[in-house]
């Protein structure tokens, strides 16, 4: 199983939390996906290197690095560099396509959302389960289905 990541850039120390007893759950044979930008991707990745050290995980670098942390190379034994002039939107259909399942955690924030955006591009490929979705942030007791559908 191929699983893919994506989250918020800003983090509660409560989501932290989540976010870990979500990693330690899955199944020693994953293989991991993440997009190397700080927040959640960032946190996941180091998570990974810490608990699965003997996994694959594929980093999708976005094209604009402003966002991705100097050192994220260190968290990762496969690395796919987005090109040159390609979108975030991109960028995150390439994590999409490079797995069979989307585990992501939302705020529940639709508009400027990539967190939202690649939820939809999972949830189109039939690739997002409505249990995948980890609500965090000021929505973190609440229920995915209250704000999205599959």
């Amino acid at each position: 199983m191929i699983v893919s990541f994506t989250g918020s850039q800003v983090l509660l120390e409560q989501d932290k939390k989540l976010i870990l007893a979500v990693i330690q759950a899955l199944d020693k044979q994953t293989t991991f996906v993440t997009g190397g930008c700080i927040g959640a991707d960032y946190l996941i990745a180091q998570m990974i290197c810490e608990l699965f050290p003997a996994n694959k995980h594929i980093i999708v670098l976005p094209s604009n690095r402003n966002k991705v942390p100097a050192d994220i190379y260190e968290y990762s034994n496969d690395i796919i560099e987005m090109p040159i002039n390609s979108t975030y939107r991109d960028r995150n259909m390439a994590m999409v396509n490079n797995s069979d399942r989307l585990i992501a955690f939302w705020t529940g924030k639709k508009m400027g959302s990539g967190t939202f955006m690649t939820m939809n591009i999972a949830n189109k490929q039939k690739k997002l389960n409505i249990n995948d979705i980890i609500m965090i942030g000021a929505n973190a007791n609440k229920l995915a289905s209250e704000f999205y559908s599959i």
